[in-house]
């Protein structure tokens, strides 16, 4: 079964509609439903504010040092940089399959499509987790899964997008 916040970010992807990874607010609700603490849909921001924090640092490298210091990792940046670029980008290809195989669907398929697509979403997201619990040293993946379970995780909560 997908979590609310799984279904939202599937539907607003399908609906070719803009999404703030970092913030998931329900646009039908307008209920929060921002995700659980280590959960994939967590990380699935958490990876795109990476992202991001690594194209700033190409520019500015005190950009790194001030994100590794927030996460409390040090020598391990560039491992989380590569993790992170590496699933948004199967994280983009998933999703244009999924715009394509929309477009060319029945009406009566899309719904099976729409978990198909979540499906392999979903896996991309927890062999990245997977990938960075196995490549960085100990102390600073108990690191990063504090500060995503802590500090970004009360970031999404305390944060919400209204429809436009």
């Amino acid at each position: 079964m997908l979590s609310r916040f799984a279904l939202a970010v599937l539907a607003l992807a399908l609906a070719g509609l803009p999404w703030e990874p970092a913030r998931a607010q329900s646009v039908v609700t307008g209920t929060s439903i921002a995700p659980e603490a280590d959960s994939p849909d967590l990380f699935f921001g958490f990876f795109h504010l990476q992202v991001a924090v690594s194209q700033a640092s190409r520019t500015d490298p005190s950009v790194a040092r001030s994100a590794a210091r927030t996460m409390g990792i040090t020598d391990d940046l560039s491992s989380v940089a590569a993790v992170s670029e590496g699933v948004v980008a199967e994280l983009a290809e998933i999703r244009a399959h999924a715009v394509a195989a929309r477009q060319a669907a029945s009406p009566s398929s899309r719904p099976e499509l729409a978990k198909r697509f979540e499906s392999q979403r979903r896996a991309a997201l927890e062999k990245a987790i997977d990938s960075l619990r196995r490549q960085l040293a100990p102390e600073s993946w108990a690191a990063l899964r504090a500060f995503v379970n802590g500090r970004y995780l009360r970031s999404i909560h305390s944060e919400t997008i209204t429809a436009r």
